[in-house]
């Protein structure tokens, strides 16, 4: 019989912590209180990486390649759709109610966003 992987609940709380920050400063700006927004999107990843890696040990037959096609076929579904919805949302639609034409430039632009790329300088 296993036992259940343990969780992490310290790291959770500071990775959902961060998560509010990085929230906070992308909806009111940074004002005196987050004059230094990157710090908690450092803090994220680092922690994210943490429990990625806990998750990776856990499994100590399975190659990189095959963990990692194990995570993107679990989050790349809900990525879609969320990508979509904002496509519709925010692309197609306002042209459509508001009579305005249509920007397909926004397409262009918002694909660095789409494929996780936009400060790669490709774009």
């Amino acid at each position: 019989m296993t036992t259940p992987a343990k969780r992490l609940n310290s790291i959770e709380a500071l990775r959902f912590l961060f998560m509010l920050t990085i929230c906070y400063w992308h909806c009111y700006g940074s004002d005196g209180l987050l004059k230094h927004g990157y710090m908690p999107v450092e803090w994220f990843f680092v922690l994210s990486g943490i429990l990625m890696y806990k998750s990776y040990i856990t499994h100590p037959k399975e190659g990189v390649l095959d963990y990692t096609i194990r995570k993107y076929l679990r989050f790349a579904p809900l990525y879609l759709i969320v990508m979509g919805y904002c496509y519709i949302r925010y692309g197609i639609l306002p042209p459509l109610v508001e009579w305005k034409v249509f920007d397909s430039d926004f397409l262009l632009r918002s694909l660095p966003e789409a494929l996780m790329l936009q400060d790669c300088g490709i774009f």
